[in-house]
């Protein structure tokens, strides 16, 4: 992905958006911790992780990587906002906070460590609103890259069977780690490290019991995302208050203010 630049001129420049849980501070301490020691590890093994939790921006930019549950990522423009800003609060509105329970450790295909929950009605009822709200906001608009840095272009190409629901998803929604009432894709996790290689990939064992990784999440954000599948850029967060609130909320979006926004990426 880009480096994010100041310049108006591109303000119609694309750039991916991340709709995340955000965990609280408790459990986002730990995985920050779970970071640190991985890529330490990693360091020592000669593979390095390409990014740290609360480290900086793996593209360069002045965010940090925040600890956080992808829900829904899709490419917008900057004249989207008031709009992502809009549904943001009125998912955050209708939709109650998650309790979650770490089930396990494990690797992702490209050998990152990831800390995955287990799934419950909760998690699938959030994306279901998640999905509703900002989908029609990407206008048909594809992300160029998955969060590996594969070109999606070249995975909308390929005709096999192993990636058909993925294609399908991708082509239905722009995303595709999505359960729906054709494929079960989502797997609620926090990405703790990427290592440059998928091999040798770092030794989880000595990690604590992911079942002592527990919360409650209750702020629904919106992230500018950056190399890696990394949430560096914060637009907004809203506490989610369902299900006794409103069908439209008057919850306050924690707006980033304009002047404190990364710039668009320009191209």
């Amino acid at each position: 992905m880009p480096a994010f630049t100041p310049d108006p001129l591109h303000a119609r420049s694309s750039r991916v958006l991340d709709v995340v849980l955000l965990p609280p501070p408790g459990l986002a301490a730990r995985t920050v911790r779970d970071s640190q020691s991985l890529a330490e590890r990693m360091r020592r093994a000669g593979n390095p992780s390409r990014f740290l939790l609360d480290g900086p921006d793996p593209d360069g930019g002045p965010g940090t990587c925040a600890p956080h549950v992808s829900i829904f990522m899709f490419a917008a423009v900057a004249a989207d906002l008031p709009a992502v800003l809009r549904a943001l609060r009125e998912v955050a509105g209708a939709a109650a906070p998650v309790a979650a329970v770490g089930g396990e450790y494990a690797h992702n295909p490209h050998g990152a460590p990831e800390l995955y929950f287990e799934r419950s009605p909760a998690w699938f009822d959030l994306q279901r609103r998640v999905v509703a709200a900002f989908e029609p906001l990407r206008r048909g608009r594809q992300r160029e890259v998955d969060p590996a840095g594969t070109p999606l272009a070249r995975v909308l190409d390929e005709h096999g069977a192993a990636g058909a629901a993925r294609r399908r998803q991708l082509l239905a929604y722009g995303y595709d780690e999505i359960t729906d009432d054709t494929d079960d894709r989502f797997r609620p996790h926090i990405t703790l490290a990427w290592p440059e290689r998928a091999e040798p990939a770092v030794e989880l064992a000595s990690l604590p019991a992911a079942s002592t990784a527990h919360g409650t999440f209750d702020q629904l954000a919106v992230h500018g995302m950056s190399a890696w599948g990394t949430c560096t850029a914060p637009y907004g967060a809203v506490p989610l208050t369902g299900p006794r609130a409103p069908a439209r909320s008057s919850a306050t979006v924690a707006e980033i203010p304009a002047e404190k926004r990364q710039p668009w990426p320009s191209r």
